[in-house]
């Protein structure tokens, strides 16, 4: 059923750009990712705090009227956290934090709804603007980076999660709000965005661990859109 309804998605996205001319764009931005914590704490999700990645996408606008625009596209994004285990340890009456670290990275593909309102309507003009819909996404794959820490950072070794088990849920729909700025260059628009992501579907789907584990993102993108 999860399947059959992003495949739907994915074409209707094809189907858009195929008939409509209106916009499309590239897009470039940083997530200031971190992931929610509900249930028990064991393991490697035990202590998660944030963590920075990067993402990028291409997009599709069509103009809905001299205000409203719906903005959609496919994104590549890394989602995750970081988790610490210190200790001090005392050397000489001299303290150091001895411990690991464990990074993990989530790499998605997303395609988001967002319907977007210019408050200035006269074209070839700056106008701030809202936006908000769903997001639709597929986890591709899941590594946790093992770094030891002593002074510095040492990287061990990588682990790739096996996402094909029934533990994790591959398939990811979150709630996006943000507000931004349009700047007009020659045939086109730069956009300077700010948004947040709040998933709504948990990142494990095993229903016999009492965790719930939910992304929360904020990001800061820069996007150039070309009329035609």
């Amino acid at each position: 059923m999860k399947k059959s309804m992003y495949l739907l998605l994915i074409g209707m996205f094809l189907s858009a750009i195929s008939f409509a001319q209106n916009s499309v764009g590239l897009s470039a931005g940083v997530n200031f990712a971190r992931i929610s914590q509900n249930g028990i704490s064991t393991g490697e999700f035990s202590g998660l705090e944030n963590y920075t990645f990067g993402t990028t996408g291409i997009l599709y606008g069509r103009n809905l009227d001299q205000h409203w625009m719906m903005i959609t596209g496919l994104n590549y994004s890394r989602r995750g956290a970081q988790s610490f285990f210190e200790q001090g340890v005392t050397v000489f009456d001299k303290t150091y934090d001895v411990g690991a670290k464990l990074i993990h990275k989530m790499d998605y593909l997303e395609i988001p709804v967002l319907f977007l309102y210019k408050f200035n309507s006269a074209e070839n003009s700056f106008s701030p603007y809202i936006f908000a819909g769903p997001q639709f996404a597929y986890e591709s794959s899941y590594t946790i980076d093992v770094k030891a820490h002593l002074l510095v950072d040492f990287n061990i070794y990588q682990y790739n999660v096996n996402l094909s088990n029934n533990i994790f849920n591959r398939y990811d729909l979150s709630a996006v709000a943000g507000a931004g700025m349009s700047f007009p260059v020659k045939r086109g628009t730069l956009n300077l965005d700010a948004r947040y992501i709040y998933g709504i579907s948990d990142i494990l789907d095993n229903p016999v661990v009492d965790l719930n584990l939910k992304h929360r993102n904020i990001r800061i993108g820069l996007s150039y859109m070309y009329d035609f």
